[in-house]
């Protein structure tokens, strides 16, 4: 039976991850199409949206960071209940997230004075007239974040059934039809900040009632099964704020300990920028940390399921044989930057970076990041999934204290003690966690 499951773990983990990836490249071909077609029929307001509200985006993308956990956190939870066979659960406990999200992002929508108060000193420098539409933005965009959180709740949801096709079918037809209607308000000229933001905000609940229509199926099962009293149940409260709460503070923390690193480097900032910006090395590092939260996302639900079973033994395969299907995807990755490490380095000539030697240094220390992080991601997803999200929180807390350390020691000395200070950051922690899930592994095997 277990030679069984072992051999379907790679079947399961690649039909996981295949509607995801089939959703990113669509996307990847949608959206530049689109970019496209806006700046050659509306180039000044789509320069508008894109300069203007950057400010105010930088709010928009914090709430996204630190509300991913309403994501993976469900993820966890609906695949160890599954493991568990304790199905009835699945839908108490989503219910309970999905109230818990609404309520959370409800109250950010109310606070959104005193949220806006904080970036305030940063749009001094900017036009009056280009502040007010800004302005006219953020008071629409702001509401997006509740259908976004609820859309967080129903793909964590889908993601620990196990159900990726219904994440991908929304966001493909999301995407497209989202962009049809940019193109068209471009060509007839009716795309301004305001449209945008309100194109946004129609479109995502558009998104939530598809989340709605997939979930139909199931309402049987969420009528025989949803208990309301367990909802609110204290005990269960309890358990979703320990669980929870890590979660968020680790991507604080990591935010934190990415703001310390280049305010300790803020003498290479310019160049930092622009290596980190520029040509086929951003475009494939992006590429790779898109791919990289699929990867993770299919270890929480594999290995919350076989934790779950109380299948140490699967767990402990699980995160093998995922971590070298990612692996392999890292060297695909790792080859082509260095094939196209000429094209990268002669673009960076034009910005007055031609130290090669030290760009070649720079290239293969990043290389080595992304190996790390290949590992990191699965090993974050298999803490998750086993819903110890304390040792989490604790990995990121130690290799921010050694990062500190050593942007003190280093932060005067060279270009590339950034990409190794980066590096060690994420050894460290790949190498906590991995202590911690050996000794768990070992622990429960006795």
């Amino acid at each position: 039976m277990n030679t069984q499951k072992e051999i379907s773990i790679g079947w399961t983990f690649f039909w996981f991850i295949l509607p995801l990836l089939l959703r990113d490249a669509s996307t990847a071909i949608i959206q530049p199409i689109s970019i496209f077609i806006i700046n050659r029929y509306s180039f000044t307001d789509y320069h508008l949206i894109t300069s203007a509200c950057a400010v105010y985006n930088n709010i928009f993308s914090f709430i996204a960071l630190i509300s991913g956990f309403f994501c993976y956190g469900t993820i966890s939870k609906t695949s160890r209940l599954i493991g568990t066979k304790k199905d009835y659960e699945v839908y108490t406990n989503f219910a309970r997230t999905l109230f818990i999200g609404i309520c959370i992002a409800s109250l950010i929508v109310m606070l959104q004075s005193p949220i806006k108060m904080i970036f305030l000193n940063q749009l001094n420098n900017l036009n009056s007239s280009i502040v007010e539409d800004a302005d006219v933005y953020y008071s629409i965009r702001i509401y997006k974040t509740i259908p976004d959180i609820a859309i967080l709740c129903f793909y964590g949801w889908f993601f620990g059934m196990q159900k990726t096709k219904f994440p991908a079918i929304i966001t493909v037809i999301f995407c497209f039809t989202f962009n049809i209607s940019e193109i068209i308000l471009a060509t007839n000229g009716g795309l301004n900040l305001k449209s945008h933001a309100i194109t946004q905000l129609i479109f995502s609940f558009l998104e939530l009632a598809l989340c709605i229509v997939c979930m139909v199926k199931y309402f049987p099962e969420v009528k025989k099964h949803l208990s309301f009293n367990n909802i609110f149940d204290k005990k269960q409260l309890i358990e979703f704020a320990k669980f929870n709460i890590p979660l968020p503070l680790d991507k604080i923390c990591k935010f934190t300990g990415t703001l310390l690193l280049f305010y300790s480097f803020k003498k290479f900032n310019h160049e930092i920028i622009i290596i980190r910006s520029v040509s086929s090395l951003a475009f494939i590092y992006n590429i790779f940390s898109n791919c990289s939260y699929i990867f993770s996302y299919a270890t929480i639900a594999l290995c919350g399921k076989f934790y779950g079973e109380g299948n140490m033994a699967l767990f402990r395969k699980a995160i093998y044989k995922i971590t070298l299907f990612h692996l392999c995807f890292a060297v695909l990755l790792a080859c082509i930057c260095y094939t196209y490490s000429g094209i990268w380095i002669e673009a960076l000539a034009e910005y007055g970076i031609t130290d090669i030697s030290k760009l070649y240094i720079i290239l293969f220390l990043t290389i080595l990041i992304i190996f790390a992080e290949a590992i990191l991601s699965i090993l974050e997803g298999a803490v998750i999934g086993s819903g110890k999200s304390t040792a989490l929180l604790l990995s990121s807390l130690i290799g921010f204290l050694l990062s500190a350390i050593i942007c003190l020691a280093l932060h005067n000395i060279s270009l590339c003690a950034f990409w190794l200070t980066l590096l060690i950051f994420t050894c460290v922690k790949s190498g906590a966690i991995y202590i911690y899930i050996t000794k768990k592994i070992k622990t429960n095997l006795e």
